[in-house]
């Protein structure tokens, strides 16, 4: 079964709510590590924080 962006995004926000690692997360999701903490920081807000400062 094949996932599309938007459903492999709310796996993940799912299972970080959840308290699941990010290695457990990657492993069940296929995705990388670096995506998912993308994903974690535009569902908290930080991602925009973070483009903020560094501009």
């Amino acid at each position: 079964m094949i996932l599309k962006k938007e459903e492999k995004e709310a796996l993940v926000i799912k299972q970080a709510m959840e308290g699941r690692t990010t290695g457990d997360i990657a492993k069940a999701v296929h995705i990388l590590l670096k995506d998912i903490g993308t994903i974690i920081r535009k569902f908290t807000g930080e991602e925009t924080e973070y483009q903020n400062k560094s501009s």
